[in-house]
């Protein structure tokens, strides 16, 4: 009966042998998952500057039979005017770095990260695990090697390379703008106006001008008779790019300009026409811009005043009969001229203005 106990022990053992063995020696054999050796936290402000394949290109342009070491990379994007901007912060162990990157265009900064990061996951330069190696080569004649490319320095790969500003001159803009005034010319005035010029950092400079077509005012008691006012200005432009917000921007402007003022008189007896003396405006606004294809194009809607010296326009009339007006009586042949006022601007006149700017 003994016997029969160990017979049947001596199976049941063999036959756990013979099923959990090659369990067991399957598990050992099948290797845990690699731990990517890149990790990308992209942060950006523009939707269309994702960097979606920048950790895999990081990857693939690390240098065959090097192992990358683990890195994570925090990277924030974010808009400069016609600048992109990159923090670009590392971390690889105990080792950190800090960069700030800029270039014209989201494809340049996807390239130039893809290889920065490549080059900080080499400077390590770890040596493959020997079952990586290949299988020695047969021996040959010995023959010159070529000289293998030095090691990139980790020191230069994690300290913040100096920053370099693109400089004052940004180029130039044009500009294309409807007006609208009151207080200056008789009535509701509209007028258009052009601007061109260059761009300094946040701030533009130009040359600017505006036309103002005749509005009427009524010529008082000529019954029909009117006067018409034209506007013309000439000066300069300067606006400063005092804020940001994505797409959006506040510019304060100022506007020294020459003003000349042209009018004539219709529905007269004897009409006349002349320029009133030269004035000098000074216009000030504020201008929300939005902008379009990283700042190429703007449209802008600005609120501001224009204020200059009162100019007052008198005219030349013959005095009135005591009859129907323009009829002269027969003792008004020799009546002296009256130089009657007409209409008066106001020194300070409120301003609208819409606007469409291409910068290049």
């Amino acid at each position: 009966m003994g016997i029969v106990c160990r017979t049947r022990w001596t199976q049941a053992a063999l036959a756990s042998s013979l099923l959990c063995g090659p369990a067991r020696a399957l598990a050992q054999a099948s290797p845990a998952p690699a731990e990517p050796p890149l990790r990308v936290l992209w942060t950006s402000e523009d939707p269309a500057c994702d960097g979606d394949d920048v950790a895999a290109r990081a990857v693939h342009l690390v240098t065959p039979g090097v192992v990358p070491r683990p890195l994570r990379a925090s990277v924030e994007v974010r808009r400069e005017g016609p600048l992109w901007v990159v923090q670009l912060e590392t971390q690889s162990g105990e080792q950190a770095g800090h960069r700030i990157l800029r270039a014209e265009s989201c494809r340049e900064i996807e390239d130039a990260l893809a290889l920065l990061l490549a080059m900080t996951m080499e400077s390590g330069l770890d040596v493959p695990p020997p079952e990586a190696l290949p299988p020695p080569a047969p021996a040959v004649a010995p023959t010159a090697a070529p000289p293998s490319p030095p090691a990139p320095d980790p020191s230069l790969a994690d300290e913040p390379e100096p920053e370099s500003g693109p400089g004052l001159f940004r180029g130039g803009f044009a500009r294309l703008a409807g007006k609208a005034g009151l207080l200056q010319q008789p009535g509701l005035a509209l007028g258009v106006s052009a601007a061109a010029g260059v761009r300094l950092g946040e701030f533009e400079v130009g040359v600017s001008g505006t036309h103002w077509p005749s509005t009427a005012e009524p010529i008082p008691n000529r019954e029909g008779a009117r006067l018409l006012i034209r506007r013309e200005n000439l000066g300069l432009r300067g606006c400063w790019n005092a804020w940001r917000a994505g797409n959006f921007a506040v510019a304060p402007c100022v506007a020294p300009e020459l003003t000349w003022f042209f009018y004539e008189s219709e529905g007269l007896l004897e009409n006349t026409s002349d320029m009133a003396p030269v004035l000098l405006s000074l216009g000030a606004s504020a201008e929300l811009r939005y902008e379009l294809f990283g700042g190429a194009v703007a449209l802008s809607l600005g609120v501001g005043v224009n204020v200059e010296k009162s100019q007052p326009f008198r005219l030349a009339l013959e005095p009135l009969a005591d009859g129907a007006a323009g009829e002269m009586g027969e003792n008004d042949a020799e009546a002296p001229t009256l130089h009657e006022p007409v209409y008066d601007t106001k020194e300070i006149g409120p301003r609208l203005e819409i606007g469409f700017d291409a910068r290049f």
